[in-house]
């Protein structure tokens, strides 16, 4: 299916032996990144780990209110993850959003919007996002529009 590819996993196989863990989202799934082990090195430490939230979204965020439902149900997700056992306490955590449904509006504009938007909830989810240790928020969406040669185009942005 095409579920890995729009989540990305590929770019977390790279660092991270995963093991996935029941989420309740449909649209989403959560991951346990623990840090693989470097073969090169001789010495032995404990290996990091990290929940992984990795989520689709068909919902339009340029809608007043949809960005910030939205990370409340990822915030939630990543409560019930860190309350799996195999999860330990010390472990950081990171959300990547796919927005599949296209931007259509001035793409300077909606980055903007964006980039306020979110900035905002930040400062007001700050205390639970740092509860969380969230450290990093990852939004991908798709900006569509005319290109020179007149056909619609889609680009990827982040």
């Amino acid at each position: 299916t095409s579920f890995p590819y729009l989540l990305e996993l590929g770019r977390l196989s790279v660092n991270f032996d995963l093991e996935r863990l029941p989420v309740f989202a449909r649209n989403a799934q959560l991951w346990l990144g623990t840090e693989k082990k470097d073969e090169e090195v001789a010495v032995e430490r404990p290996r990091t780990q990290s929940l992984f939230l990795r989520a689709i979204s068909h919902s339009d965020l340029s809608v007043p209110g949809v960005a910030e439902k939205l990370l409340l149900i990822l915030m939630d997700n990543l409560d019930s993850g860190f309350l799996n056992p195999r999860v330990s306490p010390a472990s950081s955590s990171n959300i990547f959003l796919h927005v599949l449904e296209p931007i259509t509006s001035s793409a300077i504009d909606m980055i903007d919007y964006l980039k306020s938007t979110f900035e905002g909830l930040v400062v007001k989810y700050a205390e639970r996002l740092i509860r969380l240790r969230v450290e990093n928020i990852e939004i991908k969406t798709r900006m569509e529009f005319v290109g020179a040669d007149g056909n619609r185009k889609i680009k990827p942005v982040r």
